[in-house]
């Protein structure tokens, strides 16, 4: 019905009120009517090519898209920085445990990312994670460098940890961001 293709609908709700043992006379008596007047129009296609048009909507659409790819991007570096370190404590190597640690840092992150955006709303919760991405790119990047190897270690798990937090969040936001935005027709 969104895209005007009426006689599909009309089928549809006709085949859903059969096979829900409906009354087509009694239980939907003020849409049939409707649809039987607007089957003289021809149904409207809409493409995904319409959102070039309208370019608010574009623009937005593609500045999300490409934080979420640079979100679950940078994720992944994170993910294997911190699983790079030779493991000391007899503890962690357990085959799994790199997954579950990626695991809990990821629900962790979808529970901070809805407290936040309840706070801050979803565009103050984007920019939030993103900084604290960047700062936790920057910081391994440049500031371990300057350090002893003993120290380097515990500071890039640490800087991997928080990375993977902000990033996980940054990407989920952009997806469902984005997802919001999108008309119904589109998505």
């Amino acid at each position: 019905m969104a895209t005007q293709q009426f006689e599909s609908a009309k089928k549809l709700i006709l085949h859903f009120t059969q096979k829900n043992s409906m009354n087509t006379e009694t239980d939907i008596k003020g849409v049939m009517p409707e649809l039987e007047k607007e089957l003289s129009r021809r149904p409207k296609k809409v493409c995904i090519v319409k959102m070039v048009g309208t370019r608010n909507l574009w623009k937005n659409i593609v500045v999300l898209c490409v934080n979420s790819l640079t979100g679950f991007g940078i994720h992944h570096c994170f993910a294997r920085s911190m699983m790079g370190h030779e493991v000391k404590v007899p503890l962690l190597e357990n085959f799994y445990a790199d997954y579950y640690t990626m695991a809990s840092i990821a629900l962790a992150s979808c529970l901070a990312m809805c407290v936040v955006v309840r706070f801050l709303g979803r565009r103050g919760g984007l920019l939030l994670f993103m900084i604290l991405t960047a700062l936790a790119s920057l910081l391994q990047l440049g500031l371990l460098n300057r350090m002893s190897d003993s120290v380097k270690d515990k500071f890039s798990i640490a800087f991997s940890i928080v990375g993977m937090f902000a990033s996980h969040a940054v990407g989920s936001l952009s997806v469902f961001f984005c997802a919001e935005i999108t008309p119904t027709v589109i998505r």
